[in-house]
């Protein structure tokens, strides 16, 4: 049985979301400006869990400084722990609702922890404050991760109507397409692209992949090679190697894999799409292990659990496969992916049971 979770198109969207850097407000009383000042130090340094307990102290000292709480949400967004990002920007809050670029960060943290639908809610408010390109392009992306990819479309035309050659829009605006599955008019915003910058690599492996989707294998091909030959970038390997897994090539997805591997070795993705092999190949441990060091190193990433809980599904583990989903659940409580898949598994389960 096809799980509903499982896509069936590639989509390679290299875009980078705005970054944020602390905010240096007033000055505080010079006896508590030691901490504080010694974490932007840690911060400018990129020494981040140093300037961590450096702005714990300072709130300690002062819990009313409002930037202390920023900064340190920021470097917990830096160190890729979401969930205390989040705490710590709910605590600047309740000290200041309104406080400069909070919404902004508040809604990229969401976005990390795949929590779509209230990121689009922070950055609904933060470009009601200030419609910048920055925010416009996040939100866009929000909307594609949540899978609404058609309401994506008005931020994208938004930037490019002012800035037609615009290439982060022009890249998003093409993931949408592919997403809605128009590969043809996606590829006329991949060939602006590449007709300003014909090395453009995430353009060209989006391309390959519209090609593959209208089943002109052999200009995907080029198109990869090209990227390639331009850049062995890990991002064009795992789409390559999904290009290989859709039409079943296992050996040559897997080869693909291998040399993603020695290039980023701590890189989630290449275990996710590992374990999306495995799960092709029906060697459910297998993927569950891939899964598993995928999850050591981000775990945000919402597919790996939903894909864990398939294959401890269909290893008849169903209490695991149901913990699973409910760590989706915790993170994004409106996931529709995880609502699916708890039906199909309490379905399987009855299934196997009558």
């Amino acid at each position: 049985m096809r799980i509903p979770h499982r896509v069936a198109t590639v989509i390679c969207i290299c875009l980078l979301l705005p970054s944020f850097i602390h905010s240096q407000e007033e000055t505080p009383p010079s006896e508590m400006a030691f901490a504080y000042t010694q974490g932007i130090e840690h911060f400018d340094q990129t020494d981040w869990p140093e300037a961590a307990l450096s702005f714990q102290q300072a709130i300690a000292e002062n819990p009313q400084k409002q930037s202390t709480w920023y900064n340190l949400a920021v470097t917990y967004f830096q160190m890729n722990d979401f969930l205390e990002a989040e705490r710590h920007l709910e605590k600047l809050f309740e000290l200041n609702p309104f406080f400069e670029n909070a919404q902004q960060l508040y809604g990229m943290t969401l976005y990390r922890r795949g929590d779509y639908a209230r990121a689009i809610k922070a950055f609904n408010y933060a470009i009601y404050v200030e419609p910048k390109k920055e925010l416009l392009l996040a939100r866009a992306i929000s909307y594609i991760g949540l899978g609404e990819p058609k309401h994506s479309l008005p931020d994208f035309d938004e930037i490019l109507h002012n800035d037609p050659g615009h290439v982060k829009a022009c890249l998003g605006k093409s993931a949408a397409l592919m997403e809605l599955g128009q590969y043809n008019y996606a590829q006329r915003f991949l060939n602006r692209i590449l007709d300003n910058d014909e090395e453009n690599t995430a353009a060209l492996t989006n391309r390959a992949i519209c090609h593959f989707q209208l089943g002109e294998d052999s200009l995907a091909i080029i198109d990869f090679e090209k990227a390639l030959s331009i850049e062995i970038s890990t991002a064009t390997l795992l789409a390559r190697a999904k290009y290989y897994l859709l039409k079943n090539q296992l050996l040559e997805a897997m080869n693909e894999i291998k040399t993603a591997t020695q290039l980023t070795p701590n890189a989630p993705a290449i275990y996710f799409l590992l374990g999306q092999v495995e799960m092709k190949k029906k060697e459910w441990k297998q993927a569950i292990d891939s899964f598993d060091v995928a999850l050591e190193m981000d775990r945000y990433c919402l597919e790996c659990y939903l894909l864990k809980s398939e294959a401890q599904a269909n290893l008849s583990n169903y209490d695991q496969a149901v913990d699973e989903i409910y760590k989706v659940l915790e993170m994004a409580p409106n996931n529709s992916k995880a609502k699916e898949m708890l039906l199909w598994i309490y379905a399987k389960m009855d299934k196997e049971r009558s």
